[in-house]
Parts: C-alpha cells; structure tokens; sequence
C-alpha cells in the first residue's frame, strides 16, 4: 500500500525498480496489477479517511479554510463493455475507458480533504457521482 501512496510519474516498471533498490529480483508490472488488484476500493477509500482526519493542525488565511475543487478526467484500464465509461472516438479505432475525478484540495494545508468519482459518461445530473 506504501508504494500506491508514494509513487511519482514514472513507469510503472521504473517505480518498481526505484522502490526495491534496482533488485534483479524485482516483480514485473504484470505481477504487480495483479496483486494490486486484489485491494479492495472500501480498503483505499478508508485509509484515504484515515489519513485526512489524523491530521489536526488545520492552518488557515484570515480565519478562512482556503478549499480549491477541480475535475479531471482518468484514463483507466481499456473494458469495451463498460459502457459508462467507454469511448470511442472514430468507428474502427480502439477506444479508451474514462472516469471523472472531482478532488477537493486544501491549499493552506497542501492534502486533499474529499473527492468525487463517476464514470465519465455519467458524470452529470441527478446522483452524479459517489462522494467518499
């Protein structure tokens, strides 16, 4: 779970190394996905809730609590089933899946206190989204 939080932008193979030192014996990315897999989303939506609520020196600017929102769209892992979150741009292309991410962020804080995710094509209306 430490190296989902602390990871950067680079490959996923390239973090894997980074993390276990450059070890010969290091798991592939396949390996990885697979046991990555196997975490439960109510197990991420905790720890995030865990962490946000453990930090109790909340700063603020003139008595305010300065809060930024911004959404953004995350490509996931291509499913041409899932037909909420799948697209295609051009007939005959390979499409991609998308989920829409709404993150509310604490700027005097720097960490992020809540968010929102939908899947892209359901994104808008009534019950749009799951808040965690």
């Amino acid at each position: 779970m430490q190296l989902l939080i602390t990871m950067g932008g680079n490959s996923l193979y390239k973090e894997l190394l980074e993390s276990e030192g450059y070890d010969v014996n290091t798991a592939t990315a396949s390996a990885f996905v697979q046991q990555r897999n196997k975490i439960l989303p109510s197990a991420v939506e905790s720890l995030f809730h865990i962490f946000t609520q453990s930090y109790t020196d909340i700063k603020d600017y003139r008595g305010y609590r300065l809060l930024a929102v911004d959404g953004s769209d995350l490509q996931i892992a291509t499913d041409p089933t899932e037909m909420n979150t799948y697209y295609l741009n051009q007939p005959k292309t390979k499409g991609y899946n998308l989920l829409h991410l709404n993150a509310v962020y604490d700027l005097c804080n720097r960490l992020y206190i809540d968010h929102c995710s939908a899947a892209k094509g359901m994104q808008r209306g009534k019950g749009a989204g799951y808040y965690g």
